[in-house]
């Protein structure tokens, strides 16, 4: 499945069949890089790819997929709701998936390959949090305003680049 907007190919979702015991995410993934290389004039304009075995789903880039596990922005999904439910009303509102295509995926270079990274729902919701904090007290004109980060697994130079590059939003 391809979600367009546009007219352009930003999301590739590649949903294997439920009932099929040997489908896997995995598998998904797998055939999404077979895509690539048969297609590949389609993805030089994708941001994110999805796969799915029906229970599972991960979202990110064709360099790393992740969980996405919050659908308002507040708490976990509950575990009734299925992986893919999450990420479909998780990320798909369109003010949220505008949101994460213009603020929360970037590139960096690593030799001559172009890298592109997607934020993670916990990057993408308390950026968000903290630009609003920010937001509020330099409204209150106290000014003061203080971040402090730590999380596992992600470079800091990527989420420094999200909080700033985004402060000027003017949200």
């Amino acid at each position: 499945m391809v979600v367009f907007i546009n007219g352009l190919p930003i999301a590739f979702m590649e949903l294997k069949n439920p009932v099929e015991e040997n489908a896997t995410i995995k598998g998904a993934f797998n055939q999404l890089q077979t895509y690539k290389k048969e297609i590949p004039c389609l993805f030089p304009y994708n941001e994110m790819l999805v796969v799915s075995d029906g229970t599972e789903a991960r979202v990110g880039t064709l360099h790393a997929l992740a969980h996405w596990r919050i659908i308002d922005g507040e708490k976990i999904a509950p575990k009734v709701t299925t992986e893919l439910e999450t990420f479909i009303k998780g990320i798909f509102p369109k003010d949220r998936i505008l949101d994460l295509l213009r603020y929360f995926i970037i590139f960096e270079t690593d030799s001559d390959l172009i890298v592109k990274k997607m934020a993670d729902y916990r990057q993408y919701h308390a950026v968000n949090k903290a630009i609003a904090a920010t937001v509020k007290a330099t409204d209150a004109r106290d000014r003061k305003v203080g971040l402090v980060w730590h999380t596992q697994g992600c470079p800091v130079q990527c989420v420094f680049h999200r909080f700033y590059g985004n402060t000027d939003r003017g949200n």
